[in-house]
């Protein structure tokens, strides 16, 4: 309170008052986030770092790009868990069809798990908004096609981060980097995914990039042709703005929240292996052009109506006659014609 005619200021304090009715239930959510589902031995945090508001930046730029370490090989940090957790939910139940393909968008991602204890509340903290797992039916092509707009829209986003990096080092704070060089509209959608291992090459333009496409379930390469069972959450599937080929996607089944998901692969026995088995990596490296075909020497085209026979003979050193020549049919009458005249000579000769 204030009272300026008088010139006196009062600082006021409010103290907190649970209401009887809801410290029940305030202290009922307490006790099920503190409920430890499982431990990890790993850092999966929201992104590479770990401090500063690194963590969406990082699901939207670093994850996909090699480590300045110059590693060729990572696995998506906590997008790595999440799609890891929706394959091995639809995978449990035999009488339903598994997904082959996971996807789950930057947006949707909102935390991370430190090592040690993992706690109901880190996971509800990963996936907060309640988003229903779901599994759908594309084809690898329009797969592809997802992943690789996913990849230009990640492209955006380095080139914008890079920017807010680098007004940082000048002496800005980080909020004024993101004022000054602000995200792509669309950065939510970038997309972790899970159930393939891929090899990207940055040097390429959108629909290039992907130089390789193998699945975690039998290590056959993605067929663009054929169609796939892919593990997503109930939003991103419907954003057909960003990727128009889930447009042609026909949905499955409704598997429950996705934050269920994350708990019950958390609270199975060596989880993190089973994850990493299921949701693949991510490698670096360049699309290597075929060798070229030595181009043969076109042969002549035979006339309509004849045929031609290849026929390999030994060199000669004299001039063989050529087809239709009457020169040795004229030679071989005329030493017919000479041995039937002494022939018949001799025989007149006798009878004489």
């Amino acid at each position: 309170m204030a009272d300026p005619d008088k010139g006196t200021f009062y600082q006021s304090q409010l103290d907190e008052v649970r209401n009887n009715k809801i410290k029940p239930l305030d202290d009922a959510f307490e006790i099920e986030s503190n409920k430890v589902l499982g431990t990890s031995t790993t850092n999966y945090f929201y992104g590479e770092d770990a401090v500063g508001t690194h963590g969406w930046e990082m699901v939207r730029t670093t994850d996909l790009r090699p480590s300045k370490a110059g590693d060729t090989t990572k696995a998506q940090t906590i997008g790595h868990v999440i799609c890891g957790s929706y394959l091995a939910l639809t995978d449990a139940d035999p009488n339903l069809t598994g997904a082959d393909l996971a996807i789950e968008n930057a947006g949707g991602i909102r935390g991370g798990i430190a090592a040690g204890n993992v706690t109901a509340g880190d996971v509800i903290a990963i996936s907060p908004y309640g988003n229903t797992l779901e599994t759908w039916t594309m084809t690898g092509a329009d797969f592809l096609a997802a992943l690789e707009h996913s990849l230009e829209i990640s492209d955006e986003c380095n080139d914008s981060y890079e920017k807010q990096q680098a007004y940082v080092a000048a002496g800005h704070t980080e909020q004024e980097a993101q004022d000054m060089y602000k995200w792509p509209d669309d950065s939510g959608s970038v997309l972790s995914f899970g159930g393939i291992n891929v090899t990207i090459d940055w040097t390429q333009s959108e629909g290039k990039r992907i130089v390789s496409a193998t699945l975690t379930k039998d290590g056959s390469t993605l067929d663009p042709a054929k169609t796939y069972t892919v593990a997503t959450n109930n939003y991103i599937i419907t954003n057909t703005t960003d990727f128009p080929t889930f447009a042609n996607a026909k949905k499955l089944t409704e598997w429950g929240t996705c934050e269920a998901a994350l708990r019950a692969l958390i609270g199975q026995d060596d989880w993190e292996n089973k994850m990493a088995s299921l949701a693949g990596t991510i490698s670096f490296g360049s699309a290597e052009s075929p060798a070229p075909h030595p181009t043969p020497t076109p042969e002549p085209s035979p006339k309509p109506g004849t045929t031609t026979t290849q026929v390999t003979t030994k060199k000669s050193t004299g001039k063989l006659a050529a087809t239709g020549d009457r020169t040795l049919a004229v030679v071989g009458a005329c030493l017919i014609g000479g041995i039937v005249i002494i022939i018949f000579g001799i025989i007149w000769k006798r009878r004489r």
